[in-house]
């Protein structure tokens, strides 16, 4: 992973509050620098 486990967990703790937020119960992401926000995975390649 490009960064802690603690960054992990408060990008993913974002997210969950800003769907929760606009009453989300499934995000799906297509873009591949969408991914590497949240999870830190490289798709690119």
């Amino acid at each position: 992973m490009i960064f802690s486990k603690a960054e992990y967990l408060s990008r993913l703790a974002k997210v969950k509050k800003s769907m929760d937020q606009k009453n989300m119960d499934i995000l799906i992401l297509t873009d591949p620098s969408n991914m590497n926000y949240l999870t830190g995975y490289d798709g690119w390649s």
